[in-house]
């Protein structure tokens, strides 16, 4: 009986251990990409050229996504997508679009 319970405790350590390795990877790849665009957005306030397109719909749903994943709950707290974007409106600078913003989702959550 012991040697069933500590194969259990070593299949359960291993598949945490296996679960946490993918996510370490996952959170590289999302941070790189969050450097990549942050790099790009820091050379266009530079030059001087603000315009926004739909990589900057993309940070927003992958900034939300990635809080959900590590436990924080701030973005379920709105009922509807109309009233996310209100309240990112003033946090990003413009005005975002709920439509834009549940197109978003959907094509995040399809490559997930």
């Amino acid at each position: 009986m012991k040697n069933q319970t500590t194969n259990f405790v070593l299949q359960q350590w291993q598949d945490n251990t296996t679960q946490m390795r993918h996510l370490l990877e996952q959170q590289e790849r999302i941070i790189t990409n969050l450097v990549k665009q942050f790099t790009i957005l820091e050379e266009t306030a530079m030059a001087k050229t603000d315009f926004y397109i739909k990589d900057d719909y993309v940070r927003i749903v992958v900034e939300i996504k990635a809080r959900e994943r590590i436990g924080e709950l701030w973005p379920s707290r709105w009922h509807s997508l109309p009233m996310l974007a209100d309240i990112l409106t003033p946090i990003v600078g413009w005005i975002v679009s709920p439509n834009s913003l549940w197109r978003t989702m959907n094509k995040i959550e399809n490559l997930d």
